[in-house]
């Protein structure tokens, strides 16, 4: 069986991070496995605390994923630190599967910072799915025009990764993601998501286009496609915080 492995926080509610993730990857098919970069205390209010795993103890995890299952595709979520970042490079140098590189800075909900804002795992992502904030934060540039977008792409495509997807959602009028290769496409949205009000946006959707690269790695475009509509066909549930969260829930046969 096909697997999709997730490198990943914890997320308690499971709104977001490694087990959000891991109901994704069941969705679409894929054996969820799983390496901790980090456990968090957050919910769908916000971020109270968070420690680091061990970035030995991060290899580790990849290194026994990798021996021992059919890994398709790899999604990156949250990296707290550089030497976690180095220990992620050197267990995925011999990898040529897909990786999507969901570039996690702050707790979507009341922005406490969360990764290590670096750019070491850039070059070997074939997808990398920054926010609007998040590219800000990372080039220093203004992006909140289509013309200033592209330009932050573009700047971001220069660390290596293949595709920059940088995720329009937090610009209620733009109405669209760009996607980055060698030429800016835009993706208008087919249906309007409320995806400020939902915890674990981004995870749900970078997890979704590496499941989906995992079938075919070659159509970025339609793995992005495929996976903005899973998202739209998800059942959103409130919680006692502001956002409410993604329902992966079966009903009994």
């Amino acid at each position: 069986m096909k697997c999709l492995l997730i490198i990943a926080g914890t997320d308690p509610v499971s709104g977001a991070g490694a087990t959000a993730d891991a109901a994704v990857a069941a969705d679409f098919g894929l054996h969820p496995a799983v390496a901790i970069t980090a456990v968090t205390a957050q919910n769908t209010s916000g971020l109270t605390a968070s420690a680091p795993i061990a970035a030995r103890i991060v290899r580790a995890q990849i290194d026994a994923v990798l021996a021992d299952l059919e890994v398709a595709a790899i999604k990156i979520g949250l990296t707290p630190n550089l030497a976690i970042e180095n220990a992620i490079a050197d267990a995925l140098a011999d990898v040529s599967v897909p990786i999507v590189l969901d570039p996690v800075l702050h707790n979507g909900q009341d922005g406490s910072r969360m990764g290590s804002g670096s750019l070491r795992l850039w070059g070997l992502a074939t997808v990398a799915t920054p926010n609007i904030p998040e590219a800000e934060a990372l080039t220093g540039v203004r992006a909140r025009t289509r013309g200033e977008i592209e330009a932050a792409a573009a700047a971001l495509r220069k660390t290596g990764a293949a595709h920059v997807m940088l995720k329009g959602g937090h610009l209620q009028d733009l109405g669209a993601d760009l996607l980055h290769n060698d030429q800016p496409v835009w993706l208008d949205y087919d249906a309007a998501l409320p995806l400020r009000q939902i915890h674990g946006t981004g995870c749900h959707l970078s997890t979704a286009i590496a499941a989906g690269l995992a079938g075919d790695p070659t159509d970025v475009q339609g793995a992005i496609r495929r996976a903005r509509s899973y998202l739209g066909s998800l059942q959103v549930v409130t919680a006692r915080g502001p956002a409410g969260i993604f329902a992966h829930v079966r009903q009994p046969s």
